[in-house]
């Protein structure tokens, strides 16, 4: 498994199975492996399955995340057990068992303003308006902190760029707080819904915040393609269906709601490249990227 040693792997799932009093894991299956998680289902002894999830920071606060989510009775996995080894957190879940069918806007407009609905929650990293502003130049501390001496096209692009959203960002950033503004997933891609047997489980709350619920349904569509803003309003008109904050339909920052969520979004997706891309060359490219449509967007 790529940058995880099997063997430690194997070990914290033993410590983990025998401290939720579960029978001893056999087999291992794979789900997914990257440099700072790895998820496996684990078949125990007695036919039953489980999930191991082991992270790296950022990643080492989910289960918290999972437990708050939880209270405020968000469908999410059961956390069996945890435990600490060197930087790695390892958790034990529930297996939500086979998907029955693919996640849908409707899923995600759904899940979100349930999540969103109580607003922030205590002991998580605020993304609010003080912050937002701050993103940017934020991201150019970081950008100078791993420039070398011979900084690349695409690192003098980055830098110019943030230069310019920094200028932008007094205005843009404001009414960051108007609701929807609570805890949010972070990642709300379609991987993060799980449509099982019994409904619908939030997964993957690795990076849950509080901050603007609209970045939340940004985050559904991704940022490999361009930002589709009639689409995004049409998320947020059924995430208001659904029971969302009415205001999630207003203007912010000086733009459309769409606009304004689609822009930031991808500045806050850029300093997360910039942060943890496994290969730093692809993720300047992949920060220039997003932040010249973040840039277009915020542009008066």
């Amino acid at each position: 498994m790529k940058g995880w040693d099997p063997q430690v792997v194997a070990h914290l799932t033993a410590r983990l199975c025998a401290d939720a009093r579960l029978p001893a894991p056999g087999r291992r299956e794979p789900l997914g492996v990257w440099a700072l998680s790895c998820v496996e289902r684990v078949h125990l002894d007695d036919g039953g399955t489980v999930i191991v999830k082991c992270a790296r920071p950022p990643f080492r606060n989910e289960y918290r995340a999972i437990m708050l989510a939880a209270d405020r009775g968000i469908p999410v996995p059961t956390v069996l057990a945890t435990i600490a080894y060197e930087a790695v957190i390892a958790m034990l879940l529930t297996d939500l068992g086979p998907i029955s069918r693919s996640t849908e806007a409707s899923d995600a407009a759904l899940a979100a303003a349930q999540l969103h609905a109580d607003g922030p929650a205590d002991g998580l990293v605020d993304l609010d308006e003080t912050a937002l502003r701050a993103l940017p130049d934020r991201t150019l501390h970081l950008l100078d902190e791993g420039a070398d001496d011979d900084p690349s096209p695409a690192t003098e692009q980055i830098r110019s760029l943030l230069v310019r959203l920094d200028k932008m960002a007094v205005k843009r950033a404001a009414d960051a707080e108007r609701p929807p503004y609570g805890m949010c997933h972070g990642e709300l891609h379609h991987t993060a819904i799980h449509i099982g047997h019994a409904g619908w489980t939030m997964l993957d709350l690795a990076t849950a915040h509080n901050g603007p619920g609209l970045l939340d349904l940004a985050s559904w569509s991704g940022t490999r393609t361009p930002p589709e803003p009639d689409a995004l309003r049409s998320l947020i008109a059924r995430y208001v269906a659904a029971g969302g904050h009415p205001d999630a339909h207003a203007d912010r920052g000086g733009l459309p709601a769409p606009v304004w969520a689609a822009a930031w979004h991808r500045v806050c997706a850029a300093e997360w490249q910039l942060r943890h891309a496994a290969d730093a060359e692809a993720g300047l490219q992949v920060a220039a990227r997003q932040l010249r449509t973040a840039a277009l967007l915020m542009s008066p």
